[in-house]
């Protein structure tokens, strides 16, 4: 009795683990859109061996094709707007009916005129179709269907995006049964349309009572997403997301539903019905991606500072669905087809098992669309999407001439494995916060992660041999580190084996003068009775000069603790970390803050010195130039003549120069990198710059692309709130944009000036200064 009493416990807690895991939205919604997908493939095997029976592969080839070219045209109508229905309704609030509607309306009104027009010209461009222009009862009818199955899709985002995707199986499930049964009835009625018209019309049998429920109970219930507050988005950020979207969902529509319609033109339709069932054979596979991505979209969007861990939780909840199944069908694809006669399991077979392969490196694909909706980095979105589909649409057709349907399966594997390679290579990031295992996973599987590993192996020996050959007598190097501008740095100890101190070496002039002013800086610190009080430690300057080889240097006392940007490459938690960088340096601002009036020279050294710099790499495009001429008459607007509060500032506060101890998040134990501090400035730069180079790491883009999102209105994450919160310790006008690209002028200046390898950079200066000012040439 004890032992069925345990197991009884034992399944208990079981289910009530089941029971909990399905109470989080991001898993239950992904297993209520992957059930959909396994039930559709189970529907369609069904259908598809009632079709092959009761119908001959010319007839199955030619009504796939009239399938395809209606998903077409109807994904082409409906614009992407799914993606924007699963984006948008979780923080729309009120607004969500409207916005349904609307999106209902827009969509169905492009599907009748991409229709239209198809039929129109179908003799030119699919003259194998021509049957569906024939009369007048097949037009109306295609027409009627392409708008229908734009709704039918739709609906499944309006549900998904409302917290409903628990239905989202069950209306597919009426569709197919019902789909089914018209197949049977229409296999006399109609031997040689049956399979488009069963296809078609079952579709009313579902858009009627779901979307009574959308419009009825659906919408009158309060709907949250997440436990963070977001701003609802402007008319102008869905349209800026909307459009991207389409084009590069039209990509993927393209390589999707013409593939059959390709293979029919080039191949024939008896090829096109061998094709074609491996073809929906496997979709239903490929769709398992898509819908644990949909769960992302809209869990992420109502959380979006938890997205990486989200990200990293869909891929493994997918491959745990999709690898298994990928492989099955590959062993099993001639048993499979075999269902469906021998004639197909002979010309399939080979195709299937290629493309339910393909289904595995898609997840890759699928999962980073995803991730690119939620940060709206929807230009990412359609060079991903161009890029696969793309490659599949030229790659294709020319397998397909040379070795027959198979070589479509081959250059969608090929092509799905290229792309997600490539992502896994250069955007290794955007699952690396709080997953330190995947990121290196994801490195070791990149060719750009590999270059970058030798970029700072090569960077690690310069430095090394600078320092060897330069380093003043009785210190040995112990560590060395990459840096990849013009100042060698590593750690050493003396001879007389105290502790170790940091070593700096100026590789350029300009590196020279900065090693020098760095020492200046920390000298005048330490003098300042002001900051005496100020208890972060900072370097002590051991000693500096010229090395032998006529080289400045400069030796340091080695502080403890490691940098914020690397707990916070490691997962440790943003806002702890953050707090306790801004309290350390506000001390120092507050301790020796004085009243000052800003007048020509302080405007010259916090704006004209700086705007000089950035313009001597901007000199040659006439529209940068005035737009950062324009810039530089704003700052000193908004800045001239002012009474302000200034202190010390560090000048270069970013997360990497701020050291905390790594048992204690909220303790910080050293600032190193004194080279830009000044005596008398704006505290809010140094807040600001650490607010802006924290994000830059978080989101893993370039600062200045997003000091381009801030100052163009598009960044959708919580530092523009951040930075206002810090404008309100400025006197009126409180100006949050003025403030950001007033640190970014400085910080690019900055760059520029102290090393020489910034300022003839081309990616550095695309992304960090010509994005910015392109954003102030529009806005």
């Amino acid at each position: 009795m004890s032992v069925r009493v345990g197991s009884w416990s034992a399944g208990g807690s079981r289910l009530a683990a089941l029971a909990e895991h399905l109470r989080i939205p991001l898993y239950r919604d992904g297993y209520a859109l992957v059930l959909n997908s396994g039930l559709t493939a189970v529907l369609g095997l069904v259908y598809w061996l009632l079709a092959a029976r009761e119908y001959s592969p010319h007839v199955v080839g030619v009504n796939t094709a009239i399938i395809s070219a209606m998903m077409f045209l109807a994904g082409a109508g409906q614009l992407n707007l799914i993606s924007a229905v699963l984006r948008f309704v979780p923080v729309l609030g009120t607004l969500r009916r409207r916005f349904i509607t609307v999106c209902y309306g827009v969509a169905v009104s492009v599907a009748v005129g991409c229709a239209v027009v198809f039929l129109v010209g179908v003799h030119v461009w699919a003259p194998d179709l021509r049957a569906v222009g024939s009369s007048a009862a097949m037009v109306i009818w295609f027409i009627g269907a392409t708008a229908v199955w734009c709704i039918f899709a739709l609906q499944d985002s309006a549900l998904t995006a409302l917290g409903a995707a628990v239905l989202v199986p069950v209306e597919n499930v009426v569709y197919g049964i019902a789909k089914l049964a018209l197949l049977v009835v229409l296999a006399s009625i109609s031997p040689r349309y049956g399979i488009f018209g069963s296809w078609s019309a079952a579709l009313l049998i579902s858009i009627v009572p779901v979307n009574a429920l959308i419009f009825g109970r659906l919408l009158r219930r309060r709907h949250t997403v997440g436990q963070r507050s977001v701003t609802a988005p402007t008319r102008a950020e869905i349209v800026r997301f909307a459009a991207p979207d389409y084009l590069g969902a039209l990509l993927w529509l393209a390589a999707v539903s013409l593939m059959p319609v390709i293979v029919v033109a080039i191949a024939g339709a008896t090829s096109n019905a061998f094709f074609s069932l491996a073809w929906m054979i496997t979709l239903p596979l490929i769709a398992v991606s898509s819908s644990t991505g949909q769960a992302l979209v809209v869990t992420g969007a109502g959380d979006p500072a938890r997205l990486a861990e989200y990200a990293r939780k869909v891929l493994a909840q997918t491959a745990r669905l999709v690898i298994p199944a990928a492989l099955v069908l590959v062993l099993g694809a001639p048993y499979v087809l075999r269902l469906f006669g021998g004639q197909y399991a002979h010309r399939g077979a080979t195709t299937l098992s290629l493309l339910a392969l393909s289904a595995i490196p898609n997840m890759i694909t699928a999962l980073y669309v995803s991730i690119y909706r939620v940060q709206r980095r929807m230009r990412a979105v359609v060079m991903l999407l161009a890029a696969l589909c793309g490659s599949v649409l030229l790659l294709g057709p020319a397998l397909l001439a040379v070795m027959g349907i198979k070589g479509v399966g081959l250059a969608w594997l090929v092509c799905q494995s290229i792309v997600a390679i490539a992502l896994l290579s250069m955007d290794s990031g955007a699952l690396a916060h709080g997953g330190a295992g995947t990121s290196a996973l994801a490195g070791r599987l990149g060719v750009v992660a590999a270059l970058r590993r030798a970029r700072a192996r090569r960077f690690r020996r310069r430095n090394s041999g600078a320092l060897a050959h330069c380093l003043p007598e009785g210190l040995a190097l112990t560590k060395v580190e990459a840096t990849v501008n013009d100042v060698a740095v590593g750690c050493a100890r003396p001879a007389d084996g105290t502790d170790e101190v940091i070593v700096k070496l100026a590789l350029s002039d300009p590196a020279g003068a900065s090693l020098r002013r760095a020492a200046a800086m920390l000298s005048a610190l330490g003098n300042d009775a002001r900051a005496g009080a100020w208890e972060v430690a900072r370097p002590q300057v051991l000693a500096g000069g010229l090395s032998p080889s006529g080289r400045s240097y400069l030796l340091e006392s080695r502080l403890s603790g490691v940098p914020i940007s690397r707990r916070m490459a490691e997962g440790a938690p943003f806002e702890p970390l953050a707090n306790a960088a801004i309290a350390a340096i506000a001390g120092l601002h507050e301790r020796t803050a004085e009243m000052i009036t800003v007048d020509s020279e302080l405007l010259d050294r916090w704006i004209d010195r700086p705007a000089r710099a950035v313009g001597t790499v901007v000199a040659r495009s006439a529209s940068r130039t005035e737009a950062l001429d324009k810039l530089t008459r704003e700052l000193r607007v908004w800045l001239a003549g002012r009474r302000l509060s200034a202190g010390w500032v560090h000048g270069d506060f970013v997360p990497e120069n701020v050291l905390i101890d790594p048992q204690r998040a909220g303790r910080v134990t050293g600032i190193i990198d004194w080279e830009l501090a000044t005596i008398c400035d704006l505290g809010a730069v140094d807040t600001t710059m650490f607010l802006l180079a924290a994000h830059s790491q978080l989101e893993r883009r370039e600062l200045g692309r997003v000091v381009a999102a801030v100052a163009g209105g598009q960044h959708s994450g919580t530092l523009p709130a951040a930075v206002a919160e810090v404008a309100r310790g400025l006197p009126a006008p409180q100006d949050p944009r003025l403030l950001v690209l007033l640190c970014w002028l400085r910080h690019a200046a900055s760059l520029i000036t102290k090393s020489e390898r910034y300022a003839h950079h081309p990616v550095w200066k695309r992304y960090n200064v010509n994005q910015v000012l392109d954003t102030l040439v529009r806005t």
